[in-house]
């Protein structure tokens, strides 16, 4: 129910604030009343008490009661119109439970790109020598060469040495460096010629072991056997040895000549082949 005025109504102007009483209407709100303005016909649409005749609450308890009763009946009795002040504020109320934990936020951004490679670091201190491996297996043995020949005419007998031929051994002799082996002999008359098989020239190392005092043959020979022309060359022989020799000792190579005689024009040459160990 709306609250209404009188057309013309005036309100005592020493009032500032008006008291107030809160109606109860039928259907259970509360409405004002201005105890002050006598045109005010704001009353209840039944009694608050069980009394009928209860027609003012008012009239009956005055204004400072009136207002006390309805504000037992009322939960607010004057904040509706906004006229009486407010009360003391009352006690701050317990604090509540704390609330449910919120959800994870959502992920950062991307991540952000590779960083450039850094500087290589500094060398490392060199490692101790590793262990010494296992020894191989020997090699094979070594080889090596003695080279003779003649730059003259070569008679029956005579030895052969660096460029020279004569029949003195010791000035035609080569000395072996160390310890060897004679493995082989390869002699060559170069163009003296042979008229048929039954003549041979042969080739035999000396060896001295006493600086030239004496010499011995080896019975290493190699013998070319003819025909031995321009048109049908025949001129070298080979013969294998195993022969031990000493560092020092002094070779040289005799030529010997059977079926025929005379000196080898054009001189000739050999080769002795040695094993070192």
């Amino acid at each position: 129910m709306e609250r209404s005025k009188k057309a013309g109504a005036k309100l005592p102007e020493e009032t500032k604030e008006r008291d107030c009483i809160v109606d109860i209407i039928p259907s259970g709100s509360c409405d004002c009343y201005d105890p002050y303005d006598p045109r005010d016909t704001c009353q209840p649409s039944k009694p608050r008490n069980s009394s009928s005749d209860d027609r003012h609450i008012m009239d009956k308890f005055g204004i400072q009661e009136a207002m006390e009763i309805i504000a037992k009946q009322c939960d607010h009795p004057c904040n509706p119109c906004d006229l009486c002040p407010p009360g003391p504020t009352g006690a701050t109320g317990a604090t509540g439970a704390a609330g449910a934990t919120g959800a994870a936020g959502a992920t950062g951004g991307a991540a952000g790109a590779t960083g450039a490679a850094g500087a290589t670091g500094a060398a490392g201190a060199t490692g101790a020598a590793g262990a010494t491996g296992a020894t191989g297996p020997a090699g094979a043995a070594g080889g090596s060469t003695i080279y003779l020949s003649s730059d003259t005419s070569m008679g029956e007998n005579d030895f052969m040495g660096l460029g020279t031929a004569s029949s003195d051994f010791r000035r035609n002799t080569v000395v072996i460096p160390q310890n060897a082996t004679i493995v082989g002999l390869v002699f060559n008359i170069r163009n003296e010629p042979l008229a048929n098989n039954t003549q041979t020239i042969t080739g035999e190392i000396f060896r001295s072991t006493n600086c030239g005092n004496t010499a011995t043959a080896t019975g290493i020979r190699a013998t070319v056997t003819g025909p031995n022309s321009t048109t049908a060359p025949n001129c070298c022989a080979f013969t294998t040895a195993s022969l031990a020799v000493n560092r020092c000792d002094l070779l040289s190579v005799q030529l010997t000549r059977a079926g025929s005689s005379g000196a080898l024009q054009g001189g000739a040459a050999a080769t002795i082949l040695l094993t070192i160990p």
